[in-house]
């Protein structure tokens, strides 16, 4: 096996664990929560038991939910962390 070899096989591996990102409008739009259009008042996330502000699981920035990404894991990103950027 050559060094190139190598480096094909970890490329693959490491392309099969990247996470698959996703919007949070676009996260609760598959599970059948619809996200208000502008400002959303905190009654919104209270009806539907989610956090206004939550933290990049990778860097720890805090920033509101409707600017998140999350993965497949349920984890949140910021913009920057999840490639977005």
């Amino acid at each position: 096996m050559t060094i190139v070899d190598l480096y094909v096989i970890l490329k693959s591996q490491n392309q099969e664990r990247e996470k698959i990102m996703k919007t949070i409008k676009n996260f609760l739009a598959e599970n059948d929560i619809v996200m208000p259009e502008g400002t959303i008042n905190g009654g919104w996330f209270a009806e539907h038991d989610l956090p206004m502000i939550v933290s990049c699981t990778c860097c720890g920035i805090t920033m509101a939910l409707p600017s998140a990404y999350i993965d497949e894991d349920g984890y949140t990103y910021c913009s920057g962390c999840a490639g977005e950027d």
